[in-house]
């Protein structure tokens, strides 16, 4: 192509500046005067025929036996009819999209270099095929098979356009002589998925180690084939099913090796859930039984497993797994040994303990929140005072020290009751107010210390102890005046 930056185009002969070539021959464009002077007419040295060839060519050759003879630069294939011409080599229409720059489709954004545009359809932007195809294509109601869309029903349903003139036509499978909607001779779907899964069962045997494992694979599709013919998704659901058989074939040497045992004991029963067809196939084809017991015991073990990993970069790591193996030192059933890790695992990290034991009156928060946990719980406070040496115990039933829900508030309301009594005076304040400073002070409820007795009270002359079941508790030397006063009024 000859253009000049200032004039334009212009012929590569004479010179003269032009609009359009009128010849382009061997890479060189002319004008219509040059053309009249350098091409003359001449015989086809292959046919025959007339051609207008080049005034210095010794062998003309016409365009039909051109085309006749050329083939495509990538496949070799014959090209009667060019896509694309590069360095005079024709490319044919399949390869065009080979020698294009890959680019965005307007409509997905999907980079790929098939894209053109459907001005019959009002498409004008360049878009891929898949978004081409949408804008023509869709699954014909009656027929249903993807095709090009004739006409669309009343209710908005596609009809292909081989069964808009006869929606009722039928035709026989080639394979099993049923019926199947539509013209043509088309499989039925049960015959279509059989054929895509001895295809799929032929190229996927290869990559099993052991025959009786290929024998295994392939009566499991033929299995899942009888169990339903005409399902769509049949193939991808064996597909899905393909790992576990790679995982028998890796693991076992011989089918013997196969039982109930083995299987929970190399998936575990949260992987055997995902694949149950093949456990089901497993069961009625190899009388491989799973019991539930089994079962059971083998989900308890995984759980423990995921408890023990999760406290692995913990504080309280070392604790638990000490306390694990102490657990399975006892006759204890697994789900047992579940329970009883899992519950120590969630008051540590409630209680953030470590190396040393937890602060006094953490245990006493945690069953009040949680005291469903006490009979679990017990075993593990044991286990820590035995094997750890930690001064800790279980609290009495009942007797559950509660958190404060605002400890700003209680210290408000508590610096304004003792105000109050110093006052009117300590010899003047009611039993009511005193059991309320008790109770604020030491974070039980009122009602609870406002029925204490004089017997739950030791009064010396050193200290006041207060008996709350179990627990023994002494009284802070601040509130000893307001402590025996409440005595006193008890007692009278």
């Amino acid at each position: 192509m000859s253009i000049d930056p200032k004039f334009g185009r212009y012929c590569d002969r004479c010179g003269k500046v032009m609009e359009t070539a009128h010849k382009l021959h061997l890479d060189k464009e002319y004008c219509g005067g040059c053309y009249k002077y350098l091409f003359k007419a001449a015989a086809c040295v292959l046919c025959n025929g007339r051609t207008i060839a080049h005034k210095n060519e010794m062998e003309p050759v016409c365009s039909a036996c051109t085309r006749s003879s050329r083939t495509c630069l990538r496949c070799d294939k014959p090209v009667p009819r060019a896509g694309l011409l590069i360095d005079q080599r024709p490319v044919c229409p399949s390869c065009v999209p080979y020698f294009k720059e890959a680019q965005k489709c307007a409509r997905c954004e999907r980079v790929t270099s098939r894209l053109s545009t459907m001005p019959s359809a009002g498409v004008f932007e360049k878009i891929c095929d898949s978004c081409r195809n949408k804008e023509t294509h869709a699954t014909c109601s009656v027929c249903r098979k993807y095709r090009k869309v004739g006409c669309h029903r009343e209710d908005a349903s596609a009809v292909c356009a081989d069964c808009v003139h006869d929606s009722t036509a039928t035709h026989a499978c080639p394979d099993c002589g049923t019926q199947v909607p539509g013209k043509g001779a088309s499989r039925c779907r049960a015959c279509l998925n059989r054929v895509a899964l001895e295809r799929e069962v032929k190229l996927t045997s290869a990559m099993f180690a052991h025959y009786w494992v290929v024998v295994l694979w392939s009566r499991f599709a033929m299995w899942m084939h009888a169990r339903s013919l005409g399902n769509p998704r049949l193939l991808g659901n064996i597909r899905d099913h393909q790992p576990f058989f790679e995982r028998i074939d890796a693991e076992y040497s011989s089918a013997l090796d196969l039982n109930g045992p083995a299987l929970l004991q190399l998936f575990g029963t949260g992987v055997l859930r995902r694949h149950l067809l093949p456990v089901q196939f497993l069961t009625e084809e190899l009388d491989i039984h799973l019991r539930s017991e089994d079962k059971s015991d083998a989900s308890e073990a995984a759980r423990i497993t995921e408890l023990l990993i999760a406290a692995k970069r913990q504080p309280w790591n070392e604790l638990l797994q000490a306390y694990h193996q102490a657990l399975m030192k006892s006759a204890l059933s697994p789900r047992s040994v579940r329970t009883y890790l899992s519950n120590a695992a969630l008051f540590c990290a409630s209680a953030n303990v470590g190396n040393e034991a937890w602060p006094a009156g953490r245990l006493e928060h945690y069953l009040e929140a949680k005291p469903g946990a006490r009979n679990s719980l017990s075993r593990f406070i044991t286990f820590c005072r035995s094997a750890r040496g930690w001064k800790v115990q279980m609290p009495p039933k009942g007797v559950v020290v509660r958190p404060l829900a605002d400890p700003v508030r209680s210290a408000r309301k508590l610096r304004d009751l003792i105000s109050n009594v110093e006052e009117t005076g300590i010899a003047s304040a009611s039993q009511d107010v005193l059991g309320s400073i008790l109770a604020e002070s030491l974070g039980f409820p009122k009602a609870v210390v406002l029925s204490s007795t004089a017997t739950d009270f030791q009064v010396t002359l050193d200290a006041v102890t207060y008996f709350y079941g179990k627990e023994r508790i002494c009284i802070p030397q601040e509130l000893d005046p307001y402590a025996r006063r409440f005595v006193e009024m008890l007692v009278k």
